[in-house]
């Protein structure tokens, strides 16, 4: 287990099961965005990613919002957002996955 599945308490991908349920990249070309469904969230502070295609490693395609007033489409990696560990003041701070979060589509979370 790495420091931060120890921090975070849990693994930052999700189970196999909702995995199984993530299309390939590249499966949801020409699908209307709001409709592309979202199988996980992730968050750091004011920070969002968002995953909509997983190519079963390391690499997802999604939602990126960095809380800056620019979000977008595009891949992020899974690995990076895993080994994120930044100690501010003696505080750790990293990437979560949303447990609660429920597959849905993109336009019904935007709204």
């Amino acid at each position: 287990m790495k420091a931060t599945d120890a921090l975070r308490g849990h693994t930052l991908l999700p189970p196999a099961d909702v995995l199984a349920q993530v299309p390939a990249l590249y499966a949801t070309d020409g699908v209307r965005v709001e409709e592309k469904l979202i199988h996980a969230r992730f968050y750091c502070g004011a920070a969002t990613w968002l995953m909509a295609e997983f190519d079963g490693e390391q690499l997802a395609f999604g939602y990126c919002d960095l809380g800056l007033g620019f979000p977008e489409w595009g891949y992020f990696s899974i690995q990076e957002l895993h080994e994120l560990l930044v100690v501010k003041e003696g505080i750790p701070i990293y990437v979560e996955r949303d447990l609660a979060f429920v597959a849905r589509p993109f336009g019904a979370i935007r709204q």
